[in-house]
């Protein structure tokens, strides 16, 4: 007999790292999605294939350099997730993430952290030009959102989802991950994404459901 249960769209990112790809990852996984990404340790197409076929949501890299390959093998729901250069930029050479001079995109991005606000300027422009020309040429339905205006009512609207309500029945807060500049507290922060990781190694699968909840019913 064949299984009546409606199947679930995969949601692809197309959106720089550091441009809100946490709050929109969070926003979904609310939604019931299972999302992945950054992967930064896939090491060919074969993996990333077979991580695509596990999951329903992708944002950040590889994934966000990757679509013209991917997004070729199915019907996808398409989140164009910008933010300002300027903003982008700063978060972006602030971020913790990567060894020595170089961030750990890297490999796709080709920015390292002493270089000049303009070579980042220059990147994030050709990034999201070409991006844009891929989905309009190849005819894609997308939405194109920004990080200070999203909202779970185009959100939801898009995925078709109703839009979620937390345990006393109002709409869920929009979780805006990381707004505080982490280098004011450091000795905090880093006690926080040290605990984070234990809880994430002791929960597993399940870390990401309690987070998800109190996101929502916070």
């Amino acid at each position: 007999m064949t299984s009546t249960r409606a199947v679930k769209k995969k949601v692809f990112i197309i959106g720089l790292p550091k441009s809100g790809t946490s709050t929109l990852s969070t926003m979904l996984r609310i939604l019931g999605y299972k999302v992945t990404g950054p992967n930064p340790y896939l090491i060919n197409r074969e993996s990333l294939i077979k991580i695509y076929d596990k999951y329903e949501v992708f944002q950040d890299y590889p994934w966000c350099f990757e679509y013209p390959i991917l997004l070729k093998r199915e019907d996808v729901k398409i989140i164009l997730l910008k933010r300002e250069k300027e903003p982008w930029s700063k978060s972006f050479k602030d971020s913790y993430g990567g060894e020595n001079e170089n961030y750990l995109s890297f490999k796709y991005m080709k920015l390292s952290k002493n270089l000049a606000d303009q070579y980042f300027y220059d990147y994030h422009t050709g990034y999201y030009k070409e991006a844009l020309d891929f989905l309009i040429v190849n005819n894609f339905t997308y939405l194109e959102v920004s990080l200070i205006n999203l909202d779970w009512k185009s959100i939801c609207d898009f995925l078709n989802k109703p839009i979620p309500k937390n345990i006393f029945g109002m709409v869920s807060k929009i979780p805006k991950v990381n707004t505080k500049n982490y280098k004011k507290k450091v000795v905090f922060f880093k006690f926080k994404k040290q605990f984070k990781k234990k809880l994430h190694t002791l929960l597993g699968k399940y870390y990401f459901k309690l987070t998800s909840f109190i996101y929502k019913n916070r």
